[in-house]
């Protein structure tokens, strides 16, 4: 066992004795103590014990040649959690400007659908946008494109805005350039058959972004938009209505973007419809309006 032996003198200041000590020799110091090398001395002490620089960080005391291990191991869990932050936030991404709220103080909102077209809810909910005069953006996944043309052409002519939310909703954090890019355009083609021109705006599944897909993004001049509203309660297939409203109007702020999905298998589908208009309606009495992105 290794001891660090202390000595304070009348000015209340420490003196450290260097060596290897035994406790037989450390009982023989008279007005020394011995702390063992685990204990805390001071978090700003520096000891020189036989010739070898120890530091001492929340009380730990270490050797110099482990000192660098230390520090690069902090360095390492320290950028994992920043990259983690960012990845996992929906406002964040990697050398492209994430849209995930209006710039604007004017009570505006933008609803927008994600990983439809779905044959069992989109139809449905096309006619009670139409009924309530609602213009929302459908981020829409290129499979689903492919199993229901006559849906996506439809959602065109009611004047919403199809919008590339990837091919079949795969996580495109660790993608190679190329995979990302043959899912882009693969997706992108699909919309236009829909009859829709441009297709300027990109979510990325799961709202995640790395290097990668910013960079294509930028490239093929992409907006990437996320979302400032997104209730729990929309990822249950028991969807509880009431919660779905409650957890979105209680957001309600100026410019937000909604989350919504069209595409999920809901066991309920009227209570998804009837959570929509509810929203709507509650928004419209706090003095919102629905606006499309330009």
């Amino acid at each position: 066992m290794v001891y660090i032996v202390v000595k304070m003198n009348g000015n209340g200041r420490t003196f450290i004795f260097g060596g290897t000590f035994k406790r037989k020799t450390v009982e023989k110091c008279k007005g020394c103590r011995s702390l063992q090398v685990l204990n805390t001395v001071s978090t700003k002490s520096k000891i020189l014990l036989s010739n070898n620089l120890f530091f001492t960080i929340n009380g730990l005391i270490l050797k110099k040649k482990y000192t660098k291990w230390l520090f690069l191991t902090c360095f390492i869990i320290a950028l994992t959690l920043y990259i983690r932050y960012r990845i996992n936030d929906p406002c964040q991404s990697f050398g492209i400007t994430c849209l995930c709220k209006l710039d604007t103080q004017s009570p505006e909102l933008v609803l927008t659908f994600d990983d439809g077209p779905d044959s069992s809810i989109t139809p449905s909910l096309l006619l009670l946008l139409e009924k309530l005069e609602v213009q929302a953006i459908f981020f829409v996944n290129g499979n689903k494109l492919e199993l229901y043309p006559e849906i996506a052409r439809r959602i065109v002519e009611k004047g919403h805005i199809l919008a590339n939310h990837s091919y079949q909703h795969e996580a495109m954090i660790f993608r190679t350039v190329r995979y990302i890019e043959k899912d882009l355009l693969k997706t992108d083609s699909l919309i236009r058959l829909a009859g829709q021109k441009d297709v300027p705006y990109y979510r990325p599944p799961y709202g995640k972004s790395f290097i990668n897909l910013p960079r294509v993004l930028k490239k093929y001049g992409k907006k990437m938009v996320n979302w400032t509203i997104a209730a729990p309660a929309q990822y249950d297939i028991k969807l509880d209505k009431q919660q779905l409203v409650s957890e979105t109007v209680k957001q309600l702020k100026p410019g937000a973007i909604i989350l919504l999905h069209d595409g999920y298998p809901y066991q309920n589908r009227q209570a998804f419809l009837e959570a929509v208009e509810a929203i709507i309606l509650h928004s419209r009495k706090r003095n919102f309006e629905f606006i499309s992105l330009k």
